[in-house]
């Protein structure tokens, strides 16, 4: 499938539940900045993050490199606290199966970014780089991080998450946003790329049987509430639970199967969970 380029700015507003929303501002490959209209300069000005492309079955890269320098002196005089991101988009071709192709690219193309960025006076600038695809879950778990780094107070809901995880013998607890299957925050042990999946694929489940079972007519929209819920029993002896936060934010949770023998204390700390998160945007709002 193609999609037509981007000709203009384009701009999607996306919310996470009521709790989050935010502006994503597409801008055309080639944009010249120097160019950009009063309304585009204060979208640049508000940015809370850059995400640069790269097509990594376009070679060679230095054209793309070159862009992305210019990109970042622009962004950065205007907007010092800009996050950076590259995304190595694409890595699905066969060129791209092994993961030792992969890994030289990341560095070709790394290596070429740093040896620019001290040359324009950007030697101190933190760039972040994640291979993505749409052919599996690199994307959209890639752009989760991006969303954690803008999100106000995320460290608070990490410790909120830490708490229910120690309290309840969890292995690992994700807040997703449903629709996008974006992570907004896990607990703070690292993320593995499985645990990402596995959950990330417990939500179509969850939504295909509330399609087949779940609604009244078929002219309904997905009705979730607080009293959804769902478990999960793996071949391992893991369990995969879902308890749903609001309407389309859930927390979806890895136990395993010999600590889930009181469910009733893990829903009992899963509304401690929702209390303290409620607080922790209230505050954000505040601030805001």
């Amino acid at each position: 499938m193609m999609l037509d380029p981007t000709l203009k700015v384009e701009t999607i507003t996306k919310s996470f539940g009521s709790y989050v929303q935010i502006n994503i501002h597409d801008f055309p490959g080639g944009f010249d900045f120097k160019d950009a209209n009063p309304p585009e300069i204060t979208i640049l000005e508000n940015c809370g993050a850059m995400i640069y492309i790269i097509d990594v079955q376009a070679e060679p890269y230095s054209d793309a490199i070159s862009y992305l320098i210019s990109c970042m002196k622009f962004l950065l005089k205007i907007n010092p606290k800009i996050i950076c991101k590259v995304f190595l988009h694409k890595t699905d071709a066969e060129a791209f199966i092994g993961e030792d192709r992969k890994t030289d690219t990341l560095k070709q193309i790394k290596d070429s970014i740093q040896s620019e960025l001290e040359p324009a006076g950007l030697k101190n600038v933190q760039l972040d780089y994640h291979l993505t695809t749409v052919y599996d879950h690199t994307l959209i778990e890639s752009f989760s991080k991006v969303v954690q780094k803008i999100i106000p107070n995320v460290s608070y809901i990490v410790g909120l998450l830490d708490s229910l995880i120690t309290n309840c013998k969890m292995e690992k607890a994700f807040l997703f946003e449903m629709i996008s299957k974006t992570y907004l925050a896990s607990d703070s042990t690292p993320v593995e790329a499985q645990n990402y999946a596995i959950c990330s694929d417990m939500i179509d489940v969850v939504i295909d049987v509330t399609y087949l079972y779940g609604l009244k007519n078929s002219k309904e929209s997905l009705n979730f509430d607080e009293k959804t819920e769902s478990v999960i029993k793996l071949a391992n002896s893991t369990i995969l639970y879902y308890k749903q936060i609001e309407k389309y934010l859930a927390l979806i949770c890895i136990i395993k199967d010999s600590n889930f023998d009181r469910p009733f204390l893990i829903d009992y700390n899963i509304d401690i969970f929702k209390q303290g998160l409620n607080e922790v945007f209230k505050v954000s709002k505040k601030k805001v």
